[in-house]
């Protein structure tokens, strides 16, 4: 009975995520090409920006005596690793840097999180000696919301929601170039919550990258 019960909940619980597409997809590069030639892959530290109005209330408790850098940083960190995780358990086809080894090579090559911002990430790729790169953005945002959604969402205020422009972009060393790009807007506890980030990451965007 109790086999049972477990495996009903299980059957419940894979009902309950959503599959449906989130995510708007723009190729620059046709698909099989960049699954042919893009063998080795590395995920770079995510680019994590939030402001004051959008920030969740424990994490200014736990944060506020740590640097906003330092904070930014461990986060950009942190959601890499998920990420590469993630990705490397869905698909064992790709071989995928590690994210230790791209952090201990990016610190050889001088590269901090703030630098990737603004260097070209084909270049970054060719520094890692990998085929392509992976780049996370991650920008929240507060919005207004109605009375009907009021009770189903995490507010920051009365009147306010938070929610994550999520884009994802992987640069060819290859191509020299942005070869594709996916973005989506989401609600910040599919990035809060480990759970849900992690089926975000596994069932939802890594069936739709181009290394399939």
């Amino acid at each position: 009975m109790k086999i049972a019960t477990a495996f009903l909940m299980t059957l419940l619980h894979l009902s309950c995520i959503d599959t449906k597409p989130i995510f708007s997809i723009k190729e620059d590069y046709p698909r099989d090409e960049i699954k042919a030639t893009h063998k080795k892959v590395a995920v770079l530290p995510v680019n994590y920006v939030t402001n004051a109005d959008s920030e969740n209330a424990l994490e200014k408790m736990m944060d506020s005596n740590t640097d906003p850098l330092a904070r930014q940083e461990e986060k950009a960190h942190k959601y890499q690793q998920m990420i590469y995780e993630e990705l490397s358990i869905a698909n064992k086809q790709t071989d995928w840097l590690t994210a230790q080894a791209t952090n201990n090579i990016l610190k050889e090559k001088n590269i901090n999180f703030q630098d990737i911002r603004q260097l070209s990430k084909s270049e970054i790729a060719k520094q890692l000696q990998v085929d392509a790169v992976i780049y996370f953005d991650f920008f929240f945002k507060t919005e207004a919301v109605s009375q009907t959604d009021a009770k189903s969402i995490l507010l920051t205020n009365d009147d306010k929601k938070t929610v994550v422009e999520f884009t994802v972009e992987i640069y060819s060393a290859i191509e020299d170039n942005l070869i594709w790009k996916a973005k989506s807007t989401m609600s910040r506890q599919k990035i809060y919550s480990p759970t849900l980030f992690r089926e975000l990451i596994g069932r939802q965007l890594e069936p739709v990258l181009p290394f399939n």
